[in-house]
């Protein structure tokens, strides 16, 4: 069984980064949040159902979790993904921030700075 990885990224994210992102984690199964919304959000009807999806959801065949690990690569969230992160954290899920010199460190709480700022008035607290 593989392991499942979601990157929790703003629509804005360099692909490039991504990409490296990727093939460190290979051979795990990895996805981001902008292909998840692509993939599931019509389906699912709501932000809040699509956030319990991406931290909760199995699949339907195997009953395995769509994601058993969530990275972040940026320190700032928008009010989704903050959600989202709240959410895996809440369930026990491990929760990365990936600093911009490729160190992994791990995310412990949401913090709101600004809930105004729907596009990164969140901010995640690691180790």
């Amino acid at each position: 069984m593989s392991v499942s990885v979601l990157i929790i990224t703003p629509r804005h994210a360099d692909p490039t980064t991504i990409e490296r992102l990727k093939e460190r984690l290979a051979p795990c199964s990895v996805c981001t949040t902008s292909e998840e919304y692509d993939r599931r959000f019509m389906d699912a009807g709501s932000w809040s159902a699509w956030i319990r999806i991406l931290a909760q959801g199995k699949d339907l065949y195997s009953q395995q979790p769509l994601f058993d690990e969530f990275y972040c690569l940026h320190l700032d969230l928008g009010k989704v993904n903050a959600e989202l992160v709240n959410r895996a954290l809440h369930i026990g899920k491990p929760v990365r921030y990936i600093d911009k010199n490729g160190t992994s460190r791990t995310v412990f709480s949401v913090e709101v700075v600004d809930p105004e700022d729907w596009a990164t008035g969140w901010t995640i607290n690691h180790d």
